[in-house]
C-alpha cells in the first residue's frame, strides 16, 4: 500500500461516517469529496453507496434519521418491497438514473415515483452494512 493510499483511509472513514450524520448536508459531503477525490476513486463501493443514499434522502426530502422498517430474512423478493425500483440496484445506480431522468425531462420531473423512491431508500437504509468506523469500534 502506498503512502498516498494510506493517507486516504482516514478521509474515507470520515466521509463515510459523516454521510450517516443527519445534520451534515450533502453540500458539506460534496466539498469533502471534491477536496479528496481519491476517496471515491479508491473506495470499495461502501462509501459511494452511503453517499448516494444520502443524496437520494436529501433529494427526496426524507430525513436520514427516519427509522427503516424491519427486513424479513425469508422475504421471497426484496424487489417487491421497493415497488417499481429494483432493490438489486445500488443507490448510486438509482441516483444516476434519477439525475439523468430529471435532466432529460424539460419540466424537471423525475419518472421515479416518490413513494417508490421512499420505499427503496428505507430498504437500503435497513440493509446498509455498518460503517468502517463502526466495524473497527465493535
Amino acid at each position: 500500500m502506498s503512502s498516498s493510499s494510506s493517507s486516504v483511509i482516514p478521509w474515507r472513514w470520515v466521509i463515510e461516517y459523516l454521510a450517516d450524520v443527519p445534520d451534515v448536508g450533502t453540500s458539506i459531503l460534496s466539498a469533502l469529496v471534491d477536496r479528496f477525490p481519491e476517496v471515491l476513486a479508491n473506495s470499495f463501493g461502501a462509501v459511494k453507496e452511503r453517499l448516494s443514499l444520502r443524496y437520494l434522502e436529501e433529494g427526496s426530502g426524507m430525513a436520514s434519521g427516519e427509522t427503516p422498517p424491519a427486513v424479513a430474512t425469508n422475504a421471497p423478493s426484496t424487489s417487491a418491497s421497493a415497488a417499481k425500483i429494483d432493490a438489486a440496484l445500488t443507490c448510486e445506480e438509482v441516483l444516476l438514473s434519477k439525475v439523468a431522468t430529471t435532466n432529460a425531462d424539460v419540466r424537471g420531473k423525475a419518472s421515479l415515483d416518490g413513494g417508490d423512491l421512499h420505499k427503496f431508500i428505507l430498504l437500503k437504509r435497513a440493509t446498509l452494512p455498518k460503517s468502517s468506523i463502526d466495524l473497527v469500534l465493535s
